[in-house]
């Protein structure tokens, strides 16, 4: 069987840089190579895209704060003035964090290139990314209350509002358009009050991150999402 040609994205121009850097690697490392040829994209802090190798891209691997990219293969031009810009793909996973990545920027240029992407479309990352805008609208449908509370951690949550949260994310899911994967964020009171606070379309995802540790624990380990999520992009329109 033909391997899948995935392209992962990674850095980017937003102070989220490093933690990007980390979602990518782990995600680099659980993807299973047998059924995927994984092709790596960075974005350093100056908007400059290259080509990386997996053994070199990240320097400072082991520490959050001073990770980096390494020496890139080769450029990757997006001038379109000049030149088709060829990526040489069957799919793309953005795992970019903060504006001009995860506001529906890339997106939109993965969309006008034809290429299917993992996530959220233009408008649902553009939602999700501008709170205000999010928020107003889930009030609208009724899904948020606009006074702000505390949260609790950990949380032991009963049946009922385990179920209470379940269906309040998908509805969010829903409201804001988003597809793929999200990690929605809730606050809960000492009376069990339910306050919805945020959606992130592209969550952290590294092995550790809230989001695959939450699938994990539901029986979806990490490669498995990652293959799934992989595959809910090619089934969707570029």
């Amino acid at each position: 069987m033909k391997k899948i040609r995935v392209g992962i994205i990674f850095g980017g121009k937003s102070s989220e840089h490093e933690a990007s850097l980390q979602s990518a690697k782990s995600v680099i490392e659980a993807i299973d190579k047998k059924k995927f040829v994984v092709i790596l994209i960075g974005i350093d802090k100056n908007g400059h895209w290259a080509f990386y190798e997996s053994r070199s891209y990240p320097l400072n691997e082991n520490n959050s704060k001073t990770i980096k990219l390494g020496k890139p293969l080769r450029e990757l031009q997006m001038n379109f003035s000049t030149s088709n810009v060829q990526i040489p793909v069957d799919v793309v996973f953005p795992i970019l964090h903060g504006v001009n990545g995860e506001d529906g920027t890339v997106q939109g240029l993965l969309k006008l290139m034809n290429i299917p992407f993992v996530g959220a479309g233009v408008l649902g990352s553009a939602i999700g990314m501008n709170k205000d805008v999010s928020k107003r609208l889930l009030r609208d449908a009724k899904y948020i209350d606009a006074n702000g509370t505390k949260p609790i951690y950990p949380a032991k949550l009963p049946k009922k509002v385990i179920k209470s949260v379940l269906d309040m994310a998908i509805k969010t899911y829903k409201v804001l358009e988003t597809e793929g994967m999200a990690r929605v964020d809730f606050f809960l009171t000492k009376e069990d009050k339910l306050y919805l606070n945020e959606i992130n379309t592209i969550p952290g995802f590294t092995k550790i991150s809230m989001h695959p540790k939450l699938w994990e624990v539901s029986g979806f380990p990490y490669p498995k999402l990652i293959e799934k999520l992989i595959k809910l992009a090619q089934g969707k329109e570029a």
